[in-house]
């Protein structure tokens, strides 16, 4: 695994799955801001240190099509809105682009999730040495993993992953 830490405070199951199903595949974006905010409320209260430097996993042009919006980029805007002003450093966002696309992740056997990697994403430039990723959850953690071995190959040296929720053990 290319990622020092994992902060993912819910399970994905009961009510969170539910909003986050709703969200993603009934066009309900705002079904996720209660889920953001726990996550900023959790970050505060244990006083968890982030980079500035912040970039999402980006979502393919079918599910940005058939969704009509982007699940991790809510999460970045919504999160910023509630963190930057208790950051030491203003929050920058690192774009990370898809080069080839593929099914959605929860379409995918286990054994296909873990085929992606970093050639499925790319970068702009040289990205900063320690990076935030957002994703909305963490099942397997090989879309997380990809990204990170793309922003590593990019110039990153710490990636600190976030997620809504992480599904149970």
């Amino acid at each position: 695994m290319h990622i020092d830490r994992i902060i993912a405070p819910i399970l994905y199951e009961g009510l969170c799955r539910s909003l986050i199903r709703k969200a993603k595949f009934e066009q309900r974006p705002h079904f996720l801001y209660p889920l953001i905010e726990l996550l900023a409320l959790h970050i505060m209260k244990h006083n968890i240190e982030l980079p500035s430097d912040w970039c999402i996993v980006p979502t393919s042009k079918a599910s940005l099509k058939t969704r009509g919006f982007c699940q991790t980029n809510l999460m970045f805007k919504q999160l910023k809105y509630h963190l930057e002003p208790h950051q030491f450093t203003p929050i920058k966002f690192v774009p990370l682009h898809r080069t080839i696309q593929v099914s959605a992740q929860h379409t995918r056997s286990k054994q296909d999730r873990h085929k992606l990697n970093s050639r499925f994403f790319a970068t702009d430039n040289t990205v900063p040495r320690h990076i935030l990723l957002i994703d909305d959850v963490v099942t397997t953690g090989s879309t997380l993993n990809a990204c990170a071995e793309r922003l590593i190959k990019s110039g990153a040296e710490r990636i600190t992953a976030i997620t809504l929720a992480r599904t149970p053990a």
